[in-house]
């Protein structure tokens, strides 16, 4: 009885006050009746999905997107911001072809799957995944190519470690002045 009062409450919630569940979100009621309801972002999380969902280079701290190689346009963080509509543009032109993703923290992740979304005829082809703890030292850890399309494409890789530091390096892209993504995701598994 409680669990169906509890439904009809959420019911009149979500008609009265627009309170609804994004994709991804889940609803779920105890055997006693208590309700949890846990967004998008948790969900991602518990699935494996380690990079936080960016609103800007520096924000959620102490995550971070580092753009040292000059390319961007300030709004790199848009390939991590967990949505696959916004892009961001980077000049394949610039002195160094790479990003770099901080969680701010050493040895705070354990990526060990990058999933990239491209523009079409724009997209990033080879790249290589490096990591490190100090920014300065950096390991090679996966390498691969992305297919000209606009679906989020998963690339796995062995990597027992983890890591503070994650430098994505541009080796091509299907134009030769941009690079242009959706989305760039780092997951474990």
């Amino acid at each position: 009885m409680k669990q169906l009062l509890l439904l009809l409450l959420l019911s009149v919630l979500v008609a009265a006050h627009g309170v609804s569940l994004a994709p991804g979100g889940t609803l779920s009621l105890a055997p006693g009746g208590q309700m949890t309801l846990r967004g998008v972002a948790e969900a991602e999380a518990a699935a494996g999905w380690l990079n936080a969902s960016m609103t800007s280079m520096i924000d959620p701290a102490p995550h971070q997107i580092i753009d040292t190689g000059g390319g961007g346009s300030g709004d790199l963080w848009k390939w991590f911001d967990h949505d696959e509509i916004s892009t961001a543009t980077y000049d394949m032109a610039a002195p160094a072809l790479y990003i770099i993703y901080d969680f701010g923290t050493a040895s705070a992740a354990n990526v060990a799957t990058l999933k990239i979304k491209n523009m079409s005829s724009y997209g990033l082809a080879g790249w290589i995944l490096d990591a490190s703890d100090d920014d300065i030292t950096y390991t090679q850890i996966a390498t691969g190519t992305a297919v000209d399309d606009e679906t989020l494409q998963s690339f796995s890789f062995s990597n027992s470690l983890s890591y503070q530091y994650y430098k994505l390096s541009f080796d091509s892209s299907y134009d030769l002045n941009s690079l242009i993504l959706y989305e760039v995701e780092l997951w474990n598994p």
